[in-house]
């Protein structure tokens, strides 16, 4: 794996809010841990920042499942049309 690019957690901005979409890992690295990662340091990010993350990515939305602490910075999907401006 070294330097390459194996995988990546896809975002939007919609309405102020992050919205988490997709998360791929290329197969010959999956099974080792690299798309929790990808969701521990993304979330930790925004956690970090105070950003609003709406999870509608599979994965991301069973990963929040079994990692709490990230509820103070998520958002319904379907509160997304009322808030903001957009970006």
């Amino acid at each position: 794996m070294g330097d390459e690019l194996v995988g990546y957690l896809h975002f939007t901005r919609e309405n102020g809010v992050v919205v988490l979409d997709s998360t791929h890992v290329d197969e010959s690295a999956r099974g080792h841990g690299i798309a929790g990662q990808l969701a521990k340091t993304t979330l930790g990010t925004f956690l970090g920042e105070n950003q609003p993350v709406c999870a509608t990515c599979p994965y991301i939305v069973k990963w929040l499942e079994s990692h709490p602490g990230y509820e103070a910075i998520l958002v319904a999907h379907g509160s997304l049309a009322g808030l903001g401006d957009g970006d």
